[in-house]
């Protein structure tokens, strides 16, 4: 008899809502006969309620498991990651919170920052460097050499844009800023550390524990 063949790769991470199960072409990407394919995608993985914001592994044995109980006579190849980490998508924040914690955020980054800036040209007497150069340059003293000072004060702002990559709303280029690097890294090594310890912490389906 021709077994058909379906090739199963599971996803690195998901969200979904907090309702117990997820149907199967959401954690994954299938390649299959059409019918098939629509009919493995439509099978759900139950698993018990979890809290928000708390995370489950679902690995590619439950996959295995869940199609074979419906499909039994299909051969199935699996290709890529063995786990697929699931995250539970908590109540969506009001515009007025997302607001309030934004407009909080650039208040603390705005002085925090200002803080450090001055902090910067106190240690290294940043004032007396530019009257030297303006020495230097011109032949003449000058206890404020604004020509240099202005220059100065606006490079720091352009050139914080450029080394993040946004001017405004619009990117400079295609390239990830350093923060979304910084920011990709974390969450990947996040989601290394779970995939890792998941059965320390019983991550998988089925499990009550969480």
């Amino acid at each position: 008899m021709n077994m058909p063949d379906v090739f199963i790769r599971l996803k690195e991470t998901v969200a979904i809502p907090p309702d117990g199960g997820v149907p199967i072409n959401y954690l994954t990407d299938i390649v299959a006969e059409r019918r098939l394919k629509h009919l493995i995608g439509k099978l759900e993985i139950r698993f018990a309620r979890v809290t928000r914001g708390r995370a489950i592994v679902i690995t590619a044995l439950d996959v295995v498991k869940r199609i074979k109980t419906e499909f039994p006579d299909v051969r199935i190849h699996l290709v890529g990651n063995n786990d697929c980490l699931i995250t539970i998508r908590g109540n969506e924040i009001k515009h007025w919170q997302r607001w309030f914690g934004v407009a909080l955020v650039c208040l603390i980054l705005f002085f925090g920052s200002a803080m450090a800036v001055m902090n910067f040209h106190t240690d290294v007497s940043m004032p007396k460097v530019h009257q030297q150069i303006y020495r230097i340059i011109t032949g003449t003293e000058l206890e404020n050499p604004l020509i240099m000072q202005i220059p100065y004060s606006l490079g720091i702002g352009f050139g914080m844009m450029l080394f993040f990559n946004h001017l405004f709303r619009k990117e400079i280029n295609n390239e990830p800023t350093p923060l979304e690097v910084e920011m990709f890294l974390y969450q990947q090594n996040v989601n290394q550390y779970i995939l890792a310890h998941k059965d320390e912490h019983d991550l998988h389906p089925g499990e009550n524990r969480l």
